[in-house]
């Protein structure tokens, strides 16, 4: 995010997984399936695992898996 790197110069930011679950949800609407889905994602410890669960999320919703891939997932 721009405003963190000008005021915390050089200090990585990452986000919660609620909140981003919860801006998730605002938009595109949520659910179990939905948050199952993400958390997999998140605690996959490798990349064919997150991509597994990333391709379940754009089955469900294509325009919400395009958000969400936009994230930087050193970040969630």
């Amino acid at each position: 995010m721009p405003i963190f790197d000008e005021i915390l110069e050089g200090v990585e930011h990452r986000f919660c997984l609620h909140h981003l679950y919860n801006n998730y949800k605002k938009k595109f609407g949520g659910g179990v399936l939905i948050w199952d889905l993400m958390m997999a994602a998140a605690k996959a410890t490798y990349y064919q695992a997150w991509e597994a669960k990333m391709e379940e999320l754009k089955k469900i919703n294509q325009e919400a898996h395009n958000w969400l891939v936009k994230i930087p997932t050193k970040c969630w």
